[in-house]
């Protein structure tokens, strides 16, 4: 059987303040943490419920400061959302992007007044790369106001061309967003309505025009991801992945899998299902490779790096899986509950909680690196830097 390759997608954007950060030992200790080999699904689980600072400490040291809105790492830079009244420098909305040192690199042309960009996934958009362009989302400050894509020259921000949502159906919030083949595929909805009044559509887009190639309108339902596999788009809808032929829209079949609001991620050649259980699908041969039932199931989405998926819970545990087989390798509990999207960078997973307790973990021990309370979900992080709240610091590493 021939392995063909995804057209992936990833973002995040979320947490804040200046950090020392300082690994933490695993194995029995006095505060709680513990090495146990009754795991679930008989798994020899790594668990840690305290800390115990030891070996390395993280140094984040301040690089360079921007007063944004939100910010997202893309494309090797940090870009950042200038809006008023945020900001006293711009009278609308517009995109920066900066350099090594902060220097902006370009701005945008300013969008229309009522519109702010959602240039991350947690914000319902993200940006995604075009052949000299890049495009973002946007939404409307009022209920009514349709979604937006806003393409910009990827060299200068030139403001290339506008796509509105579906005004009539009170298409207000991007759910899915992904490009392949010089088309835009994306789901939007309606952000305040019930399951049963999402309002959801599915739409293929010209990557140079904006103009609409094909359209699947639905009666019901919300999105929780979208991604290209060969010739066929996958798109996670309730609790079902609808399969479409990418070049006409036409459904192909659809398939009962744990999808939920935010568990659906990709790789190379599998899709990972999140919700009552954890799932891996196999687009190649429409079936599942393997599934679990775990004790603790994702409420966060799921995050991947390097063979790994991790995930965070309401009772707030951080977990990773070998993506292999969902194996459990470690889980650490932290203050409040993990609902909000996961980062990971060189080796350091980030998390924010829903009570503001920042925490850095290392990303292949679970060893709880830095906490401390946060009162802030501005973060990115990229090629080893951070950047929290207003600022972006460089990491060093030395022992403790």
């Amino acid at each position: 059987m021939r392995r063909r390759g995804f057209c992936t997608l990833s973002t995040l954007g979320l947490l804040g303040g200046c950090l020392q950060l300082q690994e933490q030992s695993t194995g029995e200790t006095d505060d709680g943490t513990e090495t146990s080999p009754d795991g679930e699904d008989g798994d020899t689980r790594t668990e840690t419920d305290g800390i115990e600072r030891d070996t390395e400490r993280i140094d984040l040291v301040e690089a360079w400061s921007r007063d944004v809105d939100s910010i997202a790492f893309h494309d090797g830079s940090f870009v950042g959302v200038v809006r008023p009244p945020h900001s006293d420098e711009v009278e609308t909305t517009r995109l920066e992007r900066y350099d090594e040192h902060g220097e902006i690199d370009w701005s945008s042309d300013e969008i229309e007044d009522g519109y702010r960009f959602a240039i991350t996934e947690h914000d319902g958009g993200g940006i995604r790369s075009l052949d000299g362009a890049i495009v973002t989302a946007a939404t409307g400050m009022e209920d009514t106001d349709g979604a937006r894509l806003y393409a910009f020259d990827s060299e200068t921000g030139e403001q290339l061309w506008v796509h509105e949502t579906d005004g009539e159906r009170a298409e207000t919030y991007f759910r899915a967003l992904t490009v392949h083949d010089e088309t835009i595929y994306y789901g939007v909805t309606d952000s305040g309505g019930t399951d049963e009044d999402q309002n959801p559509s599915i739409r293929a887009i010209d990557t140079t025009t904006g103009d609409v190639r094909w359209e699947e309108q639905f009666d019901e339902g919300f999105f929780s991801g979208i991604t290209v596999f060969d010739d066929r788009l996958y798109v996670g809808r309730g609790w079902e992945l609808n399969v479409f032929e990418r070049e006409t829209g036409t459904r192909v079949h659809e398939e009962d899998v744990s999808i939920g609001f935010d568990g659906f991620i990709v790789t190379e050649d599998t899709l990972y299902f999140a919700e009552s259980e954890l799932q891996a699908y196999d687009p190649v041969d429409d079936e599942l490779r393997w599934e679990r039932e775990p004790d603790r199931t994702f409420d966060s989405g799921i995050t991947h790096t390097n063979g790994t998926i991790y995930g965070g819970t309401r009772s707030g545990w951080v977990l990773a899986r070998d993506e292999s087989d969902g194996d459990l390798l470690w889980e650490t509990r932290i203050d409040g509950s993990v609902i909000n999207p996961l980062l990971v960078d060189h080796g350091v997973l980030w998390t924010v909680s829903d009570s503001h307790e920042l925490s850095a973990l290392n990303a292949d021990t679970g060893a709880i690196l830095y906490e401390r309370e946060n009162g802030s979900r501005r973060i990115a992080t990229g090629s080893g830097r951070v950047f929290i709240e207003e600022t972006a610091y460089e990491l060093e590493r030395s022992e403790a």
